[in-house]
């Protein structure tokens, strides 16, 4: 294997340390990049939690919404039942026979007489009266069975001349009711259904009014009362109320609104005698009804604005839902005040799924920039571990480049030469091909050191090492054995073309020179050669070559001698003699220059190396 130049390995890179501003740089990133991920965070979850809000919130006020519609309407449809029930009853009895023939005004009874005494008179009067003792009797019957508090007959001037509560001390018979209410069915014809509070017994009712005709003429009227107290079930549901046709609240299930206003009602534009008249009091308070859309949507932004409009405040109290429904027959209407109670819910709700979904967030993100980073760490490890598995494999190339090659000459050190030799040996004795080994050594060497100094030594071995390389063939190889001596292994050479080759080494040697060595430094070689025989070992055939060397050496030097395996006898006894002239201080010898390399640089000594 011919020698080839050591390849020029890269050196290991120290980075150098990061700087303090550096440092102090990324850890400021940080923080920013902290603080941008919790705030990026708490903006997202805030976002995702008004969605959420939105959705819930929207979705139960709108639940709620429904619900009050449904109950005032349920309320308002109660109410309406009850009152044609009411309605039928007074109606009913206008239409009997026995109502008409008492109410014929040249009938033996003389009302307008009755008109002209007082009341306790008149209704004395009337209540001995034997004619209307049975209407009094037909009257109290009908009042049990239709379960409404009294039933009265009133004549078309508006006197009531029968009662069912006749004989009592709540008695209405001989009132004069011509100012009521409830009597303009007298002069409308219609049946009449209204709110008024009782002038004998003080107790607010519902009053029904129906009237008896007789030939297309008002004759008189049936007038039936159902007191409040007796209809509470209609307000049974929580905020229900019920208000009459003036719009005032005439029942609620919360009895402080009870005989309150709604706002724009009739009743605050009628007369004061009036109200007198059909209440008993003359001031009403209007019930406070303020609109809370702003409001609303400032403490819940969640909620769906046409839902947040319709929000109003019911006596500065909780944002409701108010709901007013008007009975099909008659001039009441059912209310509702709904409070839509969700706020404190819905802001605790909103928190809570705010601060959960930036946690969520946040930890989602967090992973992701952990992954994140992992995967670029990971990546930065891969090229740092590539990086120096690479400086690792040119540590190891150069360590083989040393253990390999001569570090002064780029030879093959004496180890692998060795190693070479054996290996080339075994292939020759298998392939049974010549195998040639000579081992070079320079001529006066020690006195090139000792007069030029061991530069200019150096660049002889290296001068030495170039020529091999021009002349050797391919395969052939070199190695520095030790010092100035070097051993030419060269596989498949036959004796006369291995002296052909050294011949041609010492010649060219010779011949030419560099620049870099003086011209009166006299460059010689001598060359022992040595061929492989059956059964030959590495050192047998390194001491043959050896002893063809020092024959060279005691014959004058700058030759070459092939050792003679015929004459191997005569060879050794001219090494003997050889050996002895080289003990002369003028010559020098191998072993004399190994003595000398503790004389050179420490650079010429051969390093070892793994690989060829």
């Amino acid at each position: 294997m011919r020698h080839l130049a050591r390849p020029r390995l890269p050196r290991f890179v120290t980075l150098p340390a990061r700087p303090a501003v550096r440092r102090s740089l990324v850890r400021l990133a940080g923080l920013l990049a902290a603080g941008a991920l919790i705030v990026s965070s708490w903006w997202v979850a805030d976002d995702l939690a008004n969605r959420l809000a939105r959705n819930e919130l929207g979705a139960t006020a709108e639940a709620r919404v429904q619900i009050a519609s449904a109950v005032a309407e349920s309320v308002a449809q109660s109410l309406d039942g009850d009152l044609a029930l009411l309605r039928g009853i007074p109606t009913t009895v206008a239409a009997t026979p026995f109502i008409r023939d008492t109410l014929v005004p040249n009938s033996a009874l003389s009302l307008a007489a009755m008109r002209t005494l007082s009341e306790d008179a008149r209704r004395e009067s009337l209540e001995s009266n034997p004619q209307l003792a049975p209407l009094n009797a037909f009257l109290q019957r009908v009042s049990d069975l239709a379960d409404i508090d009294a039933v009265w007959v009133v004549t078309r001037d508006g006197l009531c001349i029968a009662a069912s509560n006749a004989k009592t001390v709540t008695s209405f018979v001989g009132d004069d009711v011509a100012d009521r209410p409830y009597m303009g069915a007298i002069a409308t014809g219609t049946t009449t259904i209204g709110f008024a509070r009782g002038h004998t017994t003080g107790r607010p009712g519902i009053y029904v009014t129906a009237p008896v005709i007789l030939n297309n003429t008002v004759i008189g009227a049936i007038v039936g009362k159902l007191n409040t107290s007796r209809a509470r079930h209609w307000v049974a549901q929580p905020g229900a109320f019920i208000a009459d046709q003036n719009g005032v609240i005439v029942l609620a299930q919360d009895p402080s609104l009870e005989l309150y206003a709604l706002p724009g009602a009739s009743v605050l534009t009628m007369s004061r005698e009036m109200r007198a008249i059909t209440y008993a009091q003359q001031i009403f308070p209007t019930l406070t009804v303020s609109s809370e859309g702003a409001r609303v949507h400032a403490l819940a932004p969640w909620l769906p604005a046409e839902i947040a409009n319709e929000l109003v405040s019911i006596e500065n109290g909780p944002p409701s839902l108010l709901e007013v429904r008007k009975a099909e027959h008659a001039g009441l209407s059912a209310g509702l005040i709904a409070p839509l109670d969700v706020w404190d819910d819905a802001r605790a709700t909103f928190r809570r799924n705010r601060f959960l979904i930036f946690l969520a967030v946040l930890s989602v993100m967090t992973v992701g920039i952990v992954l994140a980073l992992s995967y670029y760490r990971e990546r930065h490890l891969h090229h740092n571990t590539r990086d120096m598995a690479d400086q690792l494999k040119q540590a190891n190339a150069r360590l083989s480049d040393e253990a390999r090659y001569d570090s002064l000459t780029g030879a093959l050190s004496r180890r692998y030469f060795l190693d070479l030799l054996s290996t080339q040996m075994r292939a020759s004795q298998l392939s049974r091909a010549p195998l040639t080994v000579a081992i070079a050594d320079l001529d006066h060497f020690k006195q090139i050191n000792d007069r030029c100094g061991h530069a200019t030594g150096d660049r002889a071995l290296e001068y030495f090492l170039s020529v091999c390389e021009r002349v050797l063939r391919v395969g052939d190889s070199v190695g520095r054995l030790g010092g100035e001596e070097f051993g030419i292994l060269m596989p498949g050479a036959p004796p006369g073309q291995a002296e052909r080759v050294a011949e041609a080494i010492r010649i060219e040697f010779r011949r030419a020179r560099p620049k870099s060595i003086p011209d009166d430094v006299g460059l010689s070689v001598s060359l022992g050669i040595a061929t492989a025989i059956r059964n030959d070992t590495p050192e047998r055939l390194l001491s043959r070559a050896d002893q063809a060397l020092y024959l060279a050496k005691a014959r004058g030097r700058n030759r070459s001698v092939v050792f003679d395996t015929q004459t191997g006898a005569d060879s050794r006894a001219n090494a003997a003699e050889s050996r002895a002239a080289e003990n002369r201080p003028s010559e020098t010898r191998m072993s004399d220059t190994r003595t000398s390399e503790s004389h050179t640089p420490e650079s010429h000594t051969p390093e070892t190396r793994a690989t060829v």
